[in-house]
């Protein structure tokens, strides 16, 4: 993007109208604080929304393939990802939306805490895509708390593509003598038995915000082939410094 219209693009507002009412910032608050989820239809102001989406078209090109079980979780990583070294180096729009304020003030406000950004070059905001049948993200937690993620592209509601989630995770493993990354599987089938996966589904254009290094969380496996979901994930935490396993390194490293 030209420096201009990157100017003229960031001096106009970023976000939709509802995500700059308090009111309505308080009602995804209080849903937040229960779920761990929330949907944020429309977040961004259209001609940012449509200026994100050429960004993501021409950084997706450089796109890396992953086809391996997560060492600990032992859960599978069947997908194509963009890291976010590689998105700071493409884009000086993404990197500015990713410090902006017009996107971290209303998410601080959702979640009720001071948020940073996360200092793991590869983290801190990433592209992820399922492209065929079979791909997907397994079940994993997040090393940063909160993931705030736009949807570019989406499948049907029927083929795949959805956000499966456990609140208060790893309460329930506590409860149960489980590892909260170790015993995944027993987890999950014990989450399933109770009632306490939850499932949310989105279209292009959607975002959302999840508690993800409380609520283990997974897209479920593409069913069709021809068919693709893309997202831009930024990753945020209420703590300054956080420490960071191998995961993130393994899916996003250059060296993976």
């Amino acid at each position: 993007m030209a420096d201009m219209a990157l100017l003229s693009l960031l001096s106009k507002p970023i976000t939709s109208e509802p995500y700059r009412d308090p009111d309505h910032l308080d009602q995804l608050r209080c849903i937040f604080a229960e779920q761990g989820y929330v949907k944020l239809t429309g977040f961004f102001a259209e001609p940012v929304y449509e200026s994100l989406m050429a960004e993501i078209e021409v950084i997706q090109r450089k796109k890396r393939k992953r086809d391996f079980q997560m060492p600990g979780y032992a859960t599978p990583r069947i997908m194509s990802v963009v890291s976010g070294n590689e998105i700071l180096e493409s884009s000086v729009l993404l990197a500015a939306l990713y410090g902006h304020y017009e996107i971290r003030k209303p998410l601080a406000t959702i979640i009720d805490q001071d948020i940073f950004g996360v200092h793991h070059r590869d983290e801190l905001m990433v592209v992820n895509l399922l492209e065929k049948r079979g791909d997907t993200h397994g079940w994993h937690l997040d090393d940063p708390r909160y993931a705030f993620i736009a949807v570019l592209k989406a499948t049907p509601n029927d083929q795949g593509g959805s956000v499966e989630y456990i609140v208060h995770w790893r309460s329930l493993c506590v409860q149960h003598g489980l590892d909260a990354e170790q015993d995944v599987d027993k987890g999950v089938e014990l989450a399933a038995s109770l009632g306490m996966i939850r499932r949310a589904h989105h279209e292009a254009g959607d975002c959302y915000l999840l508690n993800a290094g409380e609520c283990l969380h997974r897209v479920t496996p593409l069913t069709v082939d021809r068919s693709e979901r893309c997202v831009l994930n930024m990753a945020f935490d209420d703590r300054a410094s956080i420490p960071f396993g191998a995961t993130a390194d393994l899916l996003y490293g250059e060296r993976a």
